[in-house]
């Protein structure tokens, strides 16, 4: 059988599934306290957990924390070289725009200011970012900037995301905001995963405990983001849980 949990702004939701047939359906009120929404959603199955062979997960509680914006104070540095400034797709007031460049083959001709990152890292520190995103203008061909930036700062927040990794597209506005999001709700999400860590424990239901570890660190953030607004790009309405519904105008609602 399958187990699916999506836990939502207001309710969190629970189907079984037994090959195509559905076992039992369940729909409770999102608390606080995760776990115990997640477990309450499980029990309410009123079924026994011993067949479970697979777990599927889904969430909004990014998307409502950017919508909202409850999330942490995130930075971000990047390095772009001549051309558009990169000042004009900054987001919120910790954005460092460092020397360094690369062309669009991704070879170097203007190196990264180690000391200029380590002084962008220490007023990110001081105005307290829990994370920082790094974008280098043409870092999909060539990451080396981003990981000498990251190297620098890694140690000294909880939460580093480097733009290469968020997207292999050239398109540098794009890439800044999908990083500077992930970043954002990466907290977000270390919650969600370790209340359905926590529940799953709870439930006897984590045998592969090794696999699932590393499932868990590689999973993105932007994955909870992306399936709401791509999947409602042809719609007038966006349906983003008991909470809100949101008309849609020509622009877009997240730049991911």
């Amino acid at each position: 059988m399958i187990l699916g949990i999506d836990i939502g702004g207001t309710h969190t939701d629970a189907v079984c599934l037994r090959g195509s047939s559905i076992v039992s359906t369940s729909k409770t009120l999102t608390r606080e306290d995760l776990v115990g929404s997640i477990l309450g959603a499980i029990n309410a199955l009123g079924m026994q957990h011993d067949g479970i062979k697979r777990v599927v997960l889904s969430t909004t509680l990014s998307t409502n924390a950017i919508v909202e914006k409850k999330y942490p104070k995130t930075g971000m540095i990047c390095s772009a070289g001549p051309g558009i400034d990169p000042k004009l797709f900054f987001i919120g007031e910790a954005f460092h725009h460092v020397q360094g460049a690369l062309d669009h083959r991704g070879r170097e001709y203007i190196p990264v200011d180690r000391d200029e990152v380590r002084d962008a890292a220490r007023l990110m520190r001081e105005a307290g970012c829990v994370g920082v995103g790094v974008v280098s203008k043409f870092s999909v061909r060539n990451p080396a900037h981003e990981a000498a930036i990251a190297a620098l700062i890694r140690d000294d927040f909880r939460h580093v995301c480097l733009g290469h990794t968020m997207s292999g597209g050239l398109n540098f506005p794009r890439r800044l905001n999908t990083t500077y999001f992930n970043t954002a709700v990466m907290p977000v999400q270390e919650r969600f995963m370790s209340a359905v860590t926590q529940a799953l424990e709870v439930m006897r239901l984590r045998r592969e405990n090794e696999q699932f570890r590393r499932e868990i660190n590689r999973f993105r953030s932007t994955r909870c983001l992306l399936y709401t607004s791509d999947a409602a790009d042809d719609l007038l309405c966006v349906d983003l849980g008991g909470r809100r519904i949101i008309k849609k105008t020509i622009t877009t609602l997240f730049i991911i």
